[in-house]
């Protein structure tokens, strides 16, 4: 988890680039975007293993999901749920 380290502000950058090179596997929750757009680029350019994971409210959002066109088309597993007991399910069925 990121909040495990901390760093300067004015570092944000380049110590979440560097975090992320020692990640294998990475969750991002995309249910609101805000700015995550460089680490999952960091991730796809560095083939880590990323799923994407979004709220719904409803189960009939699964077949219309509210995302950008870009992180729709960046080629990883976009997951969506509804409640948080699913996600044990998901990253069982995502990660080792």
């Amino acid at each position: 988890m990121s909040l495990d380290f901390t760093f300067l502000e004015s570092d944000t950058h380049d110590a979440c680039m560097k975090i992320l090179s020692y990640c294998g596997h990475t969750i991002f929750d995309v249910s609101v975007l805000e700015g995550q757009f460089a680490e999952m680029e960091f991730a796809k350019i560095n083939n880590i293993h990323t799923i994407l994971l979004t709220s719904i409210t409803e189960k009939k959002e699964r077949r219309k999901l509210k995302l950008s066109a870009m992180a729709k088309t960046m080629g990883f597993q976009i997951e969506p749920f509804q409640f948080m007991s699913e996600l044990p399910k998901i990253f069982e069925k995502h990660f080792p």
